[in-house]
């Protein structure tokens, strides 16, 4: 498909200033959140974590774990219970055998739901904060 697109109108600010091809500056400066995936530590795929376990693979799991929403107060890279349980969860989410050891699958699936959520599921602030601000 091509299509065409023509205007017709001019647009003014409320001083009835032309703001074609100038725009106008924003009231409130709001910048949208980016996820800077550098800082994340990259997974070794050398082994597969259990209970117990102290890694950096860990604190990535635990840092992307924490950046997806899941119910981790803390990214040290230990291996503890609360870790392993949000682990499980995250593998019923993602259709992997739920059986709490970090393996090579579940790393992919972090490091690819990581990615995912950077480019897709990036919040809005600007437009929120245009929300409650009409309110």
């Amino acid at each position: 498909g091509s299509g065409v697109k023509f205007t017709t109108a001019e647009y003014f600010s409320v001083d009835k200033i032309p703001v074609h091809k100038i725009g106008i500056t924003p009231d409130i400066m709001v910048e949208n959140k980016k996820i800077d995936i550098s800082k994340y530590p990259q997974f070794s795929n050398e082994k597969k974590h259990e209970l117990g376990s102290v890694s950096l693979d860990i604190l990535s799991a635990e840092m992307i774990l924490m950046e997806l929403g899941y119910d981790l107060t803390e990214a040290d890279g230990v291996y503890d219970q609360k870790s392993f349980e949000q682990i499980m969860k995250f593998q019923e989410d993602n259709f992997l055998y739920p059986y709490g050891t970090i393996d090579f699958a579940t790393q992919d699936a972090l490091y690819n739901s990581l990615l995912k959520y950077a480019e897709n599921d990036m919040e809005d602030l600007q437009l929120k904060t245009a929300i409650k601000l009409l309110k």
